[in-house]
């Protein structure tokens, strides 16, 4: 039997410089999420603070018209015509989207983080409850992850150093 699956290959294993790589990248962009939203948050508070000349070129404009009149942005279909000019003129709904509230993009950097901080797997990760985080009484830059393993019915109790969270 050692002949079968012998052009099959060894599963690919990244290296500590790969997942090195990775991290960083990942930090890089959750930095400038982060940085982004703030931004954002920062301009509606602005423009709520005093009168302006709309500028339907303006993203921030549009954003914060959106936010002001629906609280989020709306499907197209619940839009005017000229609401919908203003969405096109800024880049489309995902511009605008990315700057009112979390997506799938902006959040995979933070998923990617947790499966390779926590070494775990990836359907326990993705059901870590938002009460996860416990300080570390011994070092104040550090937290536990705590998350529930399905199949073992026990907790997993991960130390990670809170940049990672």
């Amino acid at each position: 039997f050692n002949r079968i699956n012998k052009d099959r290959l060894a599963p690919k294993i990244l290296n500590s410089e790969q997942i090195k790589t990775i991290l960083s990248i990942c930090y890089e962009k959750i930095d400038y999420t982060i940085q982004e939203f703030r931004y954002t948050q920062e301009k509606i508070k602005e423009l709520d603070s005093f009168k302006y000349k709309f500028n339907r070129n303006d993203i921030y404009h549009v954003v914060h018209h959106f936010y002001k009149n629906y609280g989020y942005l709306p499907l197209l279909t619940e839009i005017t015509t000229t609401e919908k000019t203003y969405v096109k003129k800024v880049g489309g709904v995902e511009e605008i989207n990315r700057r009112l509230c979390p997506n799938p993009s902006t959040l995979l950097p933070f998923y990617l983080i947790l499966l390779i901080e926590l070494a775990g797997n990836s359907d326990a990760v993705r059901q870590i409850k938002l009460d996860c985080i416990t300080e570390d009484p011994l070092f104040e830059d550090r937290c536990f992850i705590n998350w529930d393993k399905a199949r073992a019915t026990t907790e997993q109790k991960r130390n990670v150093f809170k940049k990672c969270i």
